[in-house]
């Protein structure tokens, strides 16, 4: 570490120091809470780094942060230094913020929070008790990096809704939305109405829109919001859809070696765009969920391609064969198989538990489940 020890303890007290609604559980989800004109101000302040990256803006129920990291993967194959900013972390605070599948140096986040703290400073006496939080902080930190490091893109990752994240307030290339499910229910609404109009506030004035919802009445909020907004809307299975694969994932067996399971479940699948064909894209991801948020990735790669992105298929498969992501249905020990993953809603559950028993039908099973005291695990 280029950087003392204490130096960087006191800028990761600094930063978990704030208001952190992450580890608040539920609280309501308002302006009276959350307040984008907070965020602006802090960077007007800070020079609004987020106006010189172009961005990639992603929300949804579930999957957003793998479909982030693989348009991520795909844009760094194709040799665009590229910025990926998700959340929460999980075993370190610089997973946050991703330059090419690099962390933030240590070094590198103290200089930016050294930056940070007279400017919050001088916030925190304008405003009181309502200066910027810890989720403020950490999405300014992702910009500045990201501006700093001259990234080509930024892909973004919601960290709660959309409507009033701290990320609404950049001017995206594209707005996602990747599917809604029920989650943060006590914030974000009872109906999958609600909960679809607080993804769509992302959604921005004749800003292209890509989303893999399926519920006809979250489609039909989305097709209301981007009518509104004068947003072209892509949709999956009406606008782009995924047409085939090929090696499906294998059953194995309580004997079977597990040695070879991440090599032998990859799928090969096919995505017709509105634009071309693109064949034989890798799927290292365990779970038929994780075919649905590649072809959402393809889709808006294909899309950046056709608005000028010098990118190639070869290239979208370079990137998505070397996809990594830590617990995601992720396969940590091999003998006897351990795997771990973020599930914590009804849908990720159901995601996880048909994984499992298309890749172990016949193996005992141990579960361990944790879970927020916000999460409806009745």
């Amino acid at each position: 570490m280029g950087v003392s020890a204490e130096k960087y303890q006191q800028s990761l007290d600094f930063l978990f120091g704030r208001l952190n609604y992450e580890r608040m559980g539920s609280s309501k989800y308002s302006t009276s809470d959350f307040k984008l004109g907070r965020m602006q101000e802090l960077l007007d302040c800070l020079g609004n780094p987020q106006s010189q990256v172009p961005t990639i803006h992603i929300a949804g129920t579930k999957g957003k942060g793998s479909t982030s990291v693989m348009i991520a993967e795909m844009l760094s194959a194709a040799g665009f230094r590229t910025g990926l900013f998700t959340s929460p972390h999980i075993t370190c605070y610089e997973e946050r913020i991703l330059i090419d599948g690099q962390q933030i140096e240590p070094e590198q986040l103290v200089d930016l929070v050294s930056e940070l703290i007279p400017v919050v400073a001088q916030l925190d006496q304008k405003t009181g008790n309502m200066s910027p939080t810890f989720f403020e902080l950490t999405t300014a930190l992702a910009w500045m990096h990201f501006q700093t490091e001259h990234v080509d893109y930024a892909v973004m990752e919601v960290g709660l809704g959309g409507r009033l994240d701290s990320t609404n307030v950049c001017e995206p290339l594209v707005s996602v939305v990747t599917n809604i499910s029920y989650d943060h229910t006590a914030l974000l609404g009872n109906s999958i109405e609600q909960i679809t109009r607080e993804k769509a506030g992302i959604i921005k004035q004749g800003i292209p829109v890509f989303s893999g919802v399926t519920q006809p009445e979250a489609k039909a909020v989305l097709e209301e919001v981007c009518r509104e907004k004068q947003a072209p809307l892509f949709l999956l299975n009406r606008n782009f859809m995924r047409l085939a694969e090929t090696q499906p994932g294998v059953q194995l067996k309580q004997s079977e070696d597990t040695s070879l399971l991440s090599d032998r479940n990859q799928q090969n699948i096919h995505v017709k765009t509105p634009w071309s064909l693109v064949e034989q894209i890798p799927v290292t991801l365990l779970g038929t969920h994780q075919l649905t948020n590649a072809t959402l990735a393809v889709t808006v790669i294909d899309y950046l391609r056709q608005q000028g992105v010098p990118l190639e298929d070869g290239q979208m498969r370079q990137g998505m064969s070397r996809l990594k992501w830590p617990a995601r249905i992720e396969l940590v020990q091999k003998d006897p198989p351990v795997i771990i993953d973020t599930a914590h809603n009804g849908a990720s559950i159901q995601a996880l538990v048909d994984t499992l028993a298309a890749s172990f039908p016949q193996m005992n099973r141990i579960l361990i489940f944790a879970a927020t005291k916000d999460k409806d695990v009745g």
